[in-house]
């Protein structure tokens, strides 16, 4: 589901700090100019206005030779704020519920 979060991505060397564009409950996809390879093991962190969201996360699959290099994470084990991830989740899927559910004709504004 379509998400716009602000996310940091670290291992042992590097931090990257790159934009969600995609979550799920498993995970999610984060754009960002240098990708971590597939099967990097990682800490990926977000805030809320509720709190914050610590996850030990595997790099499930790396693009970075594409037009918009991204990569899919799979988040294996919250630190903590599961609840602030699982909140992330349900505002996306609210979301993309109502941008998938047309308006009737007869209920936009200026029709008679």
């Amino acid at each position: 589901m379509p998400c716009r979060a602000r996310v940091w991505c670290e291992d042992a060397d590097v931090t990257l700090y790159v934009r969600a564009v995609d979550v799920s409950e498993e995970g999610m996809c984060v754009r960002t100019a240098r990708p971590f390879p597939a099967g990097s093991r990682l800490r990926v962190g977000f805030s809320e206005p509720e709190g914050q969201a610590v996850a030990e996360a595997r790099v499930a699959w790396s693009r970075p030779d594409r037009s918009t290099p991204a990569m899919g994470l799979q988040l294996t084990r919250f630190e903590v704020g599961e609840q602030i991830f699982d909140r992330i989740v349900e505002r996306a899927q609210r979301r993309a519920d109502r941008l998938s559910r047309p308006e009737p004709w007869g209920d936009a504004p200026g029709r008679d």
